[in-house]
């Protein structure tokens, strides 16, 4: 992006992306746009999250990566007691998920109540 020309471009192109989508209420509430743009997870990670077939759910997908990608990490002694361990298998997302091994699915979307 040395280009100061395409990195405009680039700007643009995202404010009218960002625009388009928050007019329409639909792309608002569905989950694979919320994991494309909130997670590094691949598509075909993305599909079986959304479809209830991994170990966790959209919003904690979303929540690990908030986590790990921190400007300033939070100290061990302030993390929440129902942090949940992705890296239990590997997993190329690091969400563990692993492509190939479809049967170890089984994380539903997420239906607590969240405190405030």
């Amino acid at each position: 992006l040395a280009n100061k020309d395409h990195r405009t471009d680039m700007l643009v192109g995202s404010k009218f992306f960002k625009d388009r989508v928050l007019q329409n209420a639909l792309l608002l509430s569905d989950s694979s746009l919320h994991l494309f743009l909130q997670s590094h997870l691949n598509s075909e990670d993305i599909e079986a999250c959304v479809s209830g077939q991994t170990k966790y759910s959209v919003e904690e997908a979303i929540h690990k990566f908030a986590l790990m990608n921190r400007r300033f990490p939070e100290e061990e002694e302030g993390k929440k007691e129902n942090d949940i361990d992705y890296d239990s298998e590997s997993s190329s997302s690091g969400f563990g998920h692993s492509s190939d091994d479809s049967s170890s699915h089984g994380c539903k979307m997420s239906t607590a109540p969240q405190e405030s």
